[in-house]
């Protein structure tokens, strides 16, 4: 009975001390909390649910100059005004915006974001090599089978792309680069700045200095590829490149010395509203909320009393089952 006693004692000490620490959190971040609430009244501050106004989050946008873009501005305002809604007008948190579930098709960012939306997808359709596929004339000479040398290594890289639907994509050019070391790539650009004139470094893109041997490959009927004869000990990546589409990271294999299968996924293209740089300010000028500060209030109370209810329902079926919390109250007895 003692022991008893002396549990309950400790689990009563140790809620008090959570209830303690829960109370301690909340008084602190009731500044914060009385903040947003005058911030929703001066119209500062949008909570993202159902219910906000894409023109009040255009307002605030161009306040803020976060895009310096007047149809870029509204194009965000009415996507993520669509996008809340199709979530049932709910975020779990403010990085849901990073997610995909809030990303947008990068071609209607190109044709409806204004110049700053067709910036942003120049940018990642370069990234993803939509500048680098073969002229309509040579995409129709491209086969499955490309034959990277003349060396019979019999080394070969294939795979097979498929869509999010598990079915095989055919008409897909698959890329090939040859790498090189990245001290090898610093040096030859080290040598062509050492050479030019200032003039042609202005609008020198860097990265293409570095001449990079690329090999193509269009998947066939069952979304195959292959490239043969591959060098021994040299490095190659690979990926799939087809506009309005991508197909996750750069895959390959450093001083290849056995055939490897890489195999990709397609997926559309999509960009987030919000680039790094801009998501950055607008959480830290805090902006944009997911939840008011009533429903924080609501969902924090109930959490606190479901964990304490867990807590001493646990303890209490320990009693039922003649059980102690702790073994060494058990030798004791004994």
């Amino acid at each position: 009975m003692k022991g008893r006693i002396r549990e309950f004692i400790l689990l009563a000490t140790v809620s008090g001390i959570i209830v303690l620490m829960a109370l301690t959190y909340f008084f602190n971040i009731r500044p914060e909390l009385k903040e947003a609430e005058n911030g929703y009244s001066a119209g500062t501050i949008i909570n993202l649910d159902g219910n906000f106004k894409a023109e009040k989050l255009k307002e605030l946008l161009s306040k803020g100059d976060y895009f310096a873009d007047t149809q870029y501005e509204n194009f965000v305002a009415w996507r993520l005004k669509d996008k809340v809604n199709a979530a049932n007008g709910s975020m779990s948190n403010l990085g849901a915006l990073n997610k995909s579930a809030f990303r947008v098709k990068a071609s209607d960012m190109n044709e409806f974001g204004g110049e700053l939306g067709k910036s942003r997808y120049l940018f990642s359709a370069t990234e993803l090599g939509y500048d680098e596929i073969p002229t309509a004339d040579k995409f129709k000479e491209l086969t499955s089978k490309k034959q990277v040398s003349e060396e019979k290594s019999r080394i070969r890289i294939w795979g097979k792309v498929k869509n999010e639907s598990k079915k095989a994509v055919s008409g897909v050019v698959v890329k090939l680069t040859e790498e090189l070391p990245q001290t090898v790539k610093d040096s030859i650009v080290d040598s062509y700045i050492k050479k030019a004139r200032i003039d042609e470094l202005i609008d020198v893109d860097l990265d293409k200095v570095v001449n990079l041997k690329s090999y193509f490959a269009k998947t066939d009927a069952k979304g195959k590829f292959v490239f043969t004869n591959l060098v021994k000990g040299k490095n190659y990546s690979i990926i799939p490149v087809l506009p309005g589409k991508e197909y996750g990271i750069l895959k390959g294999q450093a001083q290849i010395h056995k055939s490897a299968k890489f195999n990709f996924t397609e997926k559309n293209h999509k960009l987030t509203l919000f680039d790094q740089s801009t998501y950055s300010r607008i959480k830290k000028d805090k902006i944009l909320t997911v939840r008011t500060p009533e429903m924080f209030k609501n969902d924090y109370l109930k959490s606190i009393l479901l964990f304490l209810l867990g807590f001493w329902l646990f303890f209490i079926s320990l009693i039922f089952k003649g059980k102690r919390t702790d073994p060494d109250f058990q030798r004791e007895a004994h």
